[in-house]
């Protein structure tokens, strides 16, 4: 049981390096699209800023909805 464990554990924490170096890798470009797409400084942290609060506020009820339902079908 403690090897499915730490499978698990490594799935978990290899998605979230995943999302947040995709996270990552967004931000610097950030400046280089807001003038391809004409949008402004503030759009843009606006645009971040919402997607952050949106993770943070949505990830307990994703985790909770895993827990219920299983992982699998959530993933």
């Amino acid at each position: 049981m403690l090897k499915n464990n730490s499978k698990a554990i490594a799935i978990v924490f290899m998605i979230v390096f995943i999302d947040l170096v995709g996270f990552g890798l967004i931000l610097p470009l950030s400046s280089y699209l807001a003038k391809d797409f004409g949008a402004t400084g503030i759009q843009i942290g606006l645009l971040m800023m919402i997607y952050s609060l949106m993770q943070f506020l949505f990830s307990p009820v994703w985790g909770r909805l895993s827990d219920r339902i299983g992982r699998r079908p959530i993933l």
